[in-house]
């Protein structure tokens, strides 16, 4: 896929690959990185606890700052799956 980067003048196109590179902020970075030993990062991690406290998936999302969706698609994760039936 091609995007327009209007930082680079009015008709620069970029192709996604260069986009991979671009930098991440710290809680971004921190909530990429895979620490946890069945492999979910730690965004999903939180989510899972709040999960298990009962919260639901619209207030876990608000609190993580996510959207609802990707909360939900985390609940399919066959890892958090495995953690949530443990």
């Amino acid at each position: 896929m091609t995007y327009l980067d209007p930082s680079l003048g009015p008709s620069t196109l970029t192709t996604e690959s260069a986009l991979d590179s671009w930098p991440l902020t710290p809680d971004v970075a921190e909530a990429e990185c895979d620490d946890s030993p069945r492999g979910l990062n730690l965004q999903m991690t939180r989510a899972l606890i709040m999960l298990v406290e009962g919260k639901r998936i619209n207030d876990i999302a608000h609190e993580l700052g996510v959207h609802r969706v990707t909360v939900f698609r985390w609940t399919t994760h066959p890892d958090f799956q495995r953690e949530l039936n443990l």
